[in-house]
């Protein structure tokens, strides 16, 4: 019986780590990983990563998991470095499940090092091991806002009687009859290509196309992107900001809508 027991040991703790650990730009595994044990559950922060640097006042997304092949897993609570409750992830059933996972959005305030922290609960109460991860917040420039993700929205077809497009954000009012039409030229909206984040659970947009970049937002599996811009090498993409400027993100963890080589090569020049 003995012989046996170590390579189970191994198979549980082997699967709970390749399962929990998705490698990517913004989510690399976040060490030490967790090991199922039968008296608590576990559970893992997969996002941010460690040592992720973000700009004080942006929006930070944290993603955790908690297994328990036990009890059953109820509920997770997401707390910031100053132990105060961000969040909490509820199981729809009551009993708990042996998988749980959720996010919470903690806005990076007070420049400095900070400990995220999580933990996972059973049913009566057992918690599992505190799972936390070290960031940094940076202060902002002086004069920098702090930039909002432009949303992304359909272009409408243009219709035979007026194919002028107009952006999504407004609509021009018509003019006065009779009024001295103006003859300075129309804004113009930069063209864009549409992308979704697949390939990450969190997907960080940086200051500046590199991995050295702050972070001054992030977007989650799914979200939808337009990109106005490309490095040299195509490795990273510009997405508008309402602030002005653009964001950079990694183009590996994007669908595109189209092909991605048409957009312009962009300066990292806000």
């Amino acid at each position: 019986m003995k012989r046996w027991l170590f390579p189970i040991v191994l198979w549980l703790g082997s699967t709970l780590a390749c399962s929990l650990s998705p490698a990517t730009e913004s989510t690399l595994p976040n060490d030490p990983r967790p090991v199922l044990r039968a008296d608590q559950p576990a559970v893992v922060l997969l996002a941010p990563q460690a040592g992720s640097r973000f700009v004080e006042g942006a929006p930070v997304i944290l993603l955790a998991e908690a297994r328990d092949l036990e009890s059953g897993v109820v509920r997770i609570e997401v707390y910031d470095h100053f132990d105060q409750l961000i969040d909490t992830v509820e199981a729809e059933e009551a009993d708990g499940v042996p998988r749980l996972s959720g996010q919470a959005t903690w806005q990076a305030v007070q420049a400095q090092q900070h400990f995220l922290k999580v933990r996972a609960f059973r049913a009566d109460g057992t918690a599992s091991n505190t799972a936390e991860v070290m960031v940094l917040v940076e202060a902002a420039p002086a004069g920098f806002e702090m930039p909002v993700l432009v949303a992304t929205e359909p272009e409408p077809s243009p219709s035979p009687a007026n194919d002028t497009a107009t952006a999504p954000e407004a609509t021009a009012a018509a003019p006065d009859e009779g009024a001295t039409p103006d003859s300075s030229p129309e804004p113009t909206t930069t063209p864009g290509l549409a992308a979704t984040v697949v390939d990450a659970n969190v997907l960080n947009i940086r200051l500046g196309p590199s991995v050295n970049a702050n972070i001054v937002q992030t977007a989650a599996r799914g979200a939808q992107l337009t990109l106005v811009g490309r490095t040299a090498d195509s490795q990273w993409y510009a997405t508008p900001l309402q602030a002005g400027g653009f964001g950079w993100v990694f183009g590996q963890y994007l669908a595109f809508e189209g092909d991605p080589s048409t957009l312009p090569v962009a300066s990292d020049q806000q």
